[in-house]
């Protein structure tokens, strides 16, 4: 059961989530996120769930751009409290080389995978219901 009537949010300028009744929707718009960008969306998102954890998918938009210090931040089990696993929608080559990144070098404390398709992402999600 869904804790939120489906609605879309606006977190922070760079993230707007949406909640409907099988995932947690977060966009990343165009931007650079940085550590201090990720740390501050990060505790936003929490604050909005208290505490619930949901399947949850992230739109990356075109230029939405990372640090690999803020990949590794997003790797840490307190970037995955609120989410019972992650699928992130990626498009541009920048952010398959992150992911791929992220992939090799961090071990994520909840299941993530990198999906080019949104269609494939929830397909996922929803086989971990």
């Amino acid at each position: 059961m869904n804790p939120f009537p489906t609605s879309r949010y606006k977190i922070d300028e760079l993230c707007s989530v949406e909640l409907d009744n099988k995932f947690l929707q977060i966009t990343l718009h165009n931007g650079l996120f940085n550590v201090e960008t990720v740390e501050r969306i990060l505790n936003k998102i929490d604050a909005f769930l208290d505490g619930k954890e949901l399947l949850t998918i992230i739109n990356c938009e075109d230029a939405a751009k990372t640090t690999f210090k803020a990949l590794k931040r997003m790797s840490e089990p307190s970037a995955m409290q609120y989410a019972t696993a992650k699928a992130y929608v990626i498009t541009t080559t920048h952010q398959k080389a992150m992911a791929d990144l992220f992939l090799t070098f961090f071990k994520p404390s909840r299941p993530v995978k990198f999906f080019r398709d949104l269609k494939e992402a929830k397909e996922w999600l929803g086989q971990l219901q």
